[in-house]
């Protein structure tokens, strides 16, 4: 089977949101960064591994600003879906957000 092929293997990160249509990884990464930063969320990519600790991407507060945090290693798809994830349980009323961000997010 060549290489990029589908396996027919799930992700850990299939299903998590609902898709309408097919997505191109990147644009979905750029446009959702563009909704967090309209939202006031900063997005970094870090290496979050320690061999002490379990460490996975998601949201927290760094110095009373919201922040999601996401694994630099991850390919884009893992990473749209992990903002998604963080950014469907903020309320975006009255937030004008890109259209494929609101889309993904799946708002009217």
């Amino acid at each position: 089977m060549e290489r990029g092929e589908d396996q027919g293997q799930k992700s850990f990160f299939d299903g998590l949101l609902p898709q309408k249509t097919a997505v191109n990884d990147d644009a979905a990464v750029r446009s959702l960064e563009e909704a967090a930063r309209r939202l006031g969320v900063e997005v970094r990519y870090e290496t979050l591994k320690d061999e002490d600790v379990n460490i996975s991407s998601g949201s927290c507060v760094i110095k009373g600003g919201k922040a999601i945090i996401i694994d630099r290693r991850l390919p884009a798809g893992a990473r749209w879906k992990i903002i998604a994830r963080e950014l469907k349980t903020l309320d975006v009323t009255g937030a004008y957000l890109p259209p494929l961000a609101r889309e993904l997010l799946d708002l009217p």
